[in-house]
């Protein structure tokens, strides 16, 4: 009986599947984003665009049918297609649905597009194979970029491991505390060895118990709902798993070849090129791949007479300081939408306008 070897269409072949069937579990795991109305407040990217909620709820539905369909029929192109378009309209019509999973799904199953599905054309399925790996180098090398800022340690790492407060020692934890300052460095360090053959299997290592650990971090309570990004972390290793473990050097290659697909100069725009605008900038970092990197906590401060004309689901958000009242967003958006809203200028003026038509008055009057 001959071995099964794992060869790259074999490979293609299961990454679409986890893809899509993550990317149909992420949406049925978020559907307070999209399937059914929320308190929270309503954030358009594009007014001109708006569709009424029973339109986005029948679109969602479709995309998951959509993706369904690609994992099973031969228009598989074409249906990736159809169901990224259709999630880019539903992300429109609130811009809180683009979580990190939400991105890198998409963007990902987009590379699919290019895909032939022909075993007799080396140079194509072998052009999206690497195009794949980048993808991953790319999300651990932009991760790690964004966790480098001072704040890192004190706002996302120790409240993200204060759960070893009750099983080791003070000085123990301080120890522990300490060592979060390096992984910024850690993440870069791995989207390196993950470029270097003979280095992969180091950063595969290094993935393997990165995540197992978030995994058990970032497991499902009610201080954190969000089972999506959970879910992330196991599709991120089943990913490295497929893309860089064992024989993946496809033989008569020329890396050379890359520079005359079009799959190549998509992949480096929407995964160097835009996460490095968005970073260097100081532009929006929707797609910077900015997930737990600082510090997701808004407060909106009320006047007593904005306060008195909130509906009451909203008061229970809000904590007496001094002479106003304090409107926690982030426990807001927990709440309805079962994940923090995205941490940017535009949300927060949006959110600042539905309240103040809330309470018919302005926040601080």
């Amino acid at each position: 009986m001959n071995n099964f070897v794992f060869t790259i269409p074999n490979r293609l072949q299961s990454i679409k599947l986890v893809l899509c069937v993550s990317l149909i579990l992420s949406m049925l795991l978020s559907y307070k984003l999209w399937l059914v109305p929320n308190n929270f407040a309503s954030i358009i990217l594009l007014t001109n665009l708006s569709l009424p909620q029973g339109v986005i709820s029948c679109l969602g539905i479709v995309s998951c049918l959509l993706l369904i369909g690609a994992m099973f029929l031969r228009k598989e192109r074409l249906l990736i297609f159809l169901a990224v378009l259709i999630h880019a309209l539903l992300a429109i019509n609130n811009i809180n649905l683009l979580q990190p999973w939400f991105i890198i799904y998409n963007f990902s199953l987009l590379i699919f597009c290019f895909y032939k599905q022909r075993v007799d054309d080396a140079n194509n399925f072998t052009s999206i194979f690497i195009c794949l790996q980048l993808v991953i180098i790319a999300v651990y090398f932009f991760n790690g970029l964004t966790k480098l800022n001072t704040n890192f340690v004190s706002d996302v790492f120790e409240p993200l491991v204060s759960s070893l407060k009750w099983v080791i020692t003070d000085r123990q934890f301080n120890f522990f505390i300490k060592l979060g300052s390096i992984v910024p460095y850690l993440l870069i360090f791995i989207s390196i060895t993950l470029s270097i053959r003979y280095l992969r299997y180091l950063a595969v290592t290094l993935i393997l118990l990165i995540n197992t650990l978030l995994l058990f971090f970032l497991f499902p309570s009610q201080l954190q709902p969000n089972v999506a990004l959970w879910l992330m972390n196991i599709v991120m290793l089943l990913l490295v798993l497929i893309l860089f473990l064992g024989k993946t050097k496809q033989r008569y290659f020329n890396n050379t070849i890359l520079l005359q697909k079009g799959v190549f100069y998509f992949v480096v725009s929407l995964f160097f090129v835009l996460p490095a605008q968005c970073i260097f900038t100081n532009s929006s970092k929707y797609f910077a791949f900015n997930f737990y990197s600082e510090k997701q906590e808004n407060k909106l401060f009320l006047s007593t007479r904005c306060y008195n004309n909130l509906p009451y689901y909203l008061r229970y958000f809000c904590a007496e300081k001094g002479n106003l009242y304090e409107l926690n967003t982030q426990a807001w958006s927990m709440n309805a939408l079962g994940t923090t809203h995205i941490n940017e200028p535009f949300v927060i003026m949006r959110i600042n306008e539905f309240v103040s038509n809330q309470c018919f008055t302005g926040v601080k009057d």
